[in-house]
């Protein structure tokens, strides 16, 4: 069976978000048992609200998944008491039974976790105020036809990017703090207008108080450093050294921005592959169970033919639960690397 569940923090940290923040960044097992970094999701109400809901139809599987296993224990039992079956097919019915309930111990873990998780982001104190959807159906299915007509427009919406936007300006600055530093070697042409007033002038013949009680003059002053000593220069090569590297780190700010939004392009197209064929995996998963589980009433397949058979199954709708949660993951990526807003348009 599949592990479900984060590896669980002790009550006192969940009661501390901060610190538990710092488990959930650096802990988080999925489904399949993967470890997957998830530092960039933490206070992000949208990916918490995926995460939970994704966790909640995990929590479904699993439930569904232990019922199942139940029933087949009951079956089984009731077989043993007629002869049917030997002592080991019991105990493989109620092994898988037990690790039917560990997996859904650790789902409801991963569901308690994740809805804290969003409270936590949401500012609510009470999870039991969070109303989630009965049913995880996805909202960005239905827009898998634009994505053909979006490879056209990823250059002019990369361009949208803070990071983007705030390389180019930076290298702005650099390139005038270029041009102003050559000034240094321009004359400096300055306005100069001065007035005065002497309160206690007096007449001095053959002048009268009123001629030489005010004071005032204008002009322009022109001053021309001709020489000192390289300190122009110096601050001209700084000057084009930052530009250089303003432009350099521009370059380079653009190069990943390309990379991240074509990355997170082709993986929503890959999620969308991916449902696909979780989708046909249950299918076919639910096909072979009800065939097998025919063949086991009339002891034409064993036990572990049938615990297989269920085991697949569960795998098989953990596979497109996950499926769902990754395409709206994808897409929340793909228009975060595009400095878009999140739409399901």
């Amino acid at each position: 069976m599949p592990i479900v569940g984060f590896i669980t923090p002790t009550p006192a940290l969940i009661s501390h978000w901060k610190i538990c923040a710092i488990w959930l960044k650096e802990i988080f097992v999925s489904f399949t048992g993967i470890i997957s970094p998830i530092t960039s999701y933490i206070g992000n109400p949208s990916v918490w609200m995926w995460h939970t809901q994704k966790a909640k139809e995990l929590l479904s599987v699993a439930n569904s998944a232990l019922d199942l296993s139940q029933k087949q224990l009951a079956n089984g039992q009731a077989r043993f008491r007629e002869g049917e079956l030997i002592n080991a097919d019991l105990l493989k019915l109620k092994l898988n039974s037990e690790n039917a309930l560990t997996t859904k111990i650790a789902a409801e873990t991963t569901y308690e976790v994740a809805l804290l998780s969003l409270a936590e982001t949401l500012g609510v104190e009470k999870t039991n105020k969070i109303v989630l959807p009965e049913e995880y159906k996805s909202e960005m299915e239905k827009k898998r036809s634009s994505l053909n007509g979006m490879s056209a427009q990823l250059s002019e919406s990369i361009a949208t990017r803070n990071d983007v936007k705030s390389s180019e300006e930076n290298y702005n600055v650099a390139h005038y703090n270029k041009l102003f530093s050559t000034g240094g070697y321009l004359p400096n042409l300055s306005f100069v207008a001065s007035y005065s007033r002497n309160f206690k002038a007096q007449d001095i013949p053959p002048y009268a108080k009123k001629d030489i009680q005010d004071n005032f003059y204008y002009g322009l002053q022109m001053t021309w450093e001709i020489f000192n000593w390289g300190v122009t220069q110096t601050q001209i090569n700084a000057a084009s050294a930052g530009e250089h590297a303003a432009r350099m780190q521009k370059e380079y700010v653009l190069s990943q921005a390309k990379i991240d939004t074509t990355k997170n392009y082709r993986q929503v197209f890959d999620s969308y592959q991916n449902l696909d064929s979780a989708r046909t995996s249950v299918q076919y998963a639910k096909d072979v169970y009800a065939q097998v589980s025919a063949q086991y009433q009339s002891g034409r397949v064993t036990t572990t033919d049938v615990i297989n058979a269920l085991n697949d199954l569960n795998a098989a709708k953990a596979k497109y639960a996950n499926a769902i949660g990754d395409l709206d993951l994808a897409w929340l990526l793909f228009y975060k690397s595009t400095g878009s807003k999140l739409s399901t348009k």
